[in-house]
C-alpha cells in the first residue's frame, strides 16, 4: 500500500514539473540573442521573397493542346471512260442546228441605176428601176454562202417603159458567221432579160445582157431562223447577146416607127449602182 501511494506521489511530481521546464526553457530561448537574430533575418528574407513576387509578372503556364490529325490516306478510283456515244451525240446536235441554218429563202426589194443608153434610140432609156426579188441561200463551208436570186425590175418615163429580169448567181464571204450582226462581201453575175418599149407598146426591143456585180453588205439575225440583209453592190452590164424586135402595123403605118427598125448592133457596157434590203428565213 506504501508502494502505491509512493508511485501516484511521484507521476503527480512529474506532470507538474514538466510543464514548468518547458516555460523556462522556452523563456531561455525567448531571451538568447541568436535566436532573436535568426528569427529577424528570416523575416526579412521572406519580406524580400514577397517583394520580388510581387515584381515579378504572373506568368500562367498552360498545358498546349496537342491535336493529332491523322494522314488521310489516298484513295484512287478507277472512273470508267465516256462512251463515244455521248459524244457524237452532242454533234450531231451542233451540226443539226447548223444544218438549220444552210438554207434559206428570202424577199428583197431592189432600186438599180444604170448611167448611159441601150439602143441609143431615146434620151429616156435606162432610168431607175425598182421592184421585188426572191433569192435563195445556201451554206457552202463556214464562212461562204452561195446567193441564187430572181429579181423584177421596171422604170418608166413619159411613154417609154423599161423592164428588167435579172438572174444572178453570189457568192456571199462572212466576216463573223458566228456572229448575230455578220458584215459580209458579195461578187456574182449572171444574165439580164431586157426589154424596151417605145411609144406605149407600138415599138418593143427584148435584149439578153450579161451582168456582174461586186459589193457589200451586212446580215443581222433577229432569231436562229430569220435575218435581216442589206447591201449595196456596183452593177455592170454588157450588152447584148441577142436581141428581138416587134414593131406593130400601126406604128409603122403612121411612120412613127420609122428608122427604129435600124437598132445599133453595137455592144455596149453600162454601170451603176444597186441598193437592196430583204429579210431571209432558214429552214
Amino acid at each position: 500500500m506504501r508502494m502505491f501511494s509512493k508511485s501516484i506521489v511521484i507521476l503527480l511530481s512529474i506532470c507538474f514539473l514538466v510543464p514548468a521546464f518547458a516555460t523556462a526553457a522556452s523563456a531561455d530561448h525567448g531571451r538568447n540573442p541568436r535566436i532573436k537574430k535568426y528569427r529577424v533575418v528570416k523575416k526579412h528574407r521572406r519580406a524580400r521573397r514577397l517583394r520580388r513576387l510581387a515584381r515579378r509578372p504572373i506568368v500562367v503556364r498552360r498545358r498546349s493542346r496537342v491535336v493529332v490529325v491523322e494522314r488521310p490516306r489516298t484513295v484512287i478510283v478507277h472512273k470508267p471512260a465516256r462512251e463515244v456515244q455521248v459524244i457524237e451525240t452532242s454533234t450531231e446536235i451542233s451540226s443539226a442546228a447548223t444544218d438549220r441554218q444552210k438554207l434559206g429563202i428570202g424577199l428583197r426589194g431592189n432600186a438599180i441605176a444604170l448611167t448611159g443608153e441601150k439602143v441609143h434610140l431615146s434620151t429616156l432609156e435606162n432610168p431607175v428601176m425598182y421592184g421585188p426579188g426572191i433569192t435563195f441561200t445556201g451554206r457552202v463551208s463556214p464562212k461562204w454562202d452561195l446567193e441564187l436570186a430572181v429579181d423584177y425590175l421596171q422604170g418608166s418615163q413619159d411613154d417609154f417603159r423599161q423592164r428588167s429580169v435579172p438572174l444572178t448567181l453570189s457568192g456571199l464571204m462572212l466576216l463573223f458567221p458566228e456572229s448575230r450582226v455578220t458584215p459580209y462581201g458579195v461578187a456574182g453575175g449572171g444574165v439580164t432579160f431586157t426589154q424596151l418599149s417605145y411609144g406605149d407598146g407600138q415599138f418593143v426591143h427584148d435584149i439578153t445582157e450579161l451582168n456582174g456585180h461586186l459589193g457589200g453588205g451586212v446580215k443581222v439575225r433577229l432569231s436562229e431562223d430569220v435575218a435581216l440583209s442589206a447591201d449595196v453592190r456596183a452593177n455592170m452590164v454588157y450588152s447584148h447577146l441577142g436581141s428581138t424586135t416587134s414593131i406593130k402595123d400601126s406604128c409603122v403605118d403612121s411612120g412613127a416607127c420609122n428608122g427604129m427598125e435600124t437598132v445599133s448592133p453595137d455592144d455596149k457596157l453600162d454601170v451603176g449602182m444597186t441598193m437592196q434590203a430583204g429579210a431571209i428565213l432558214y429552214f
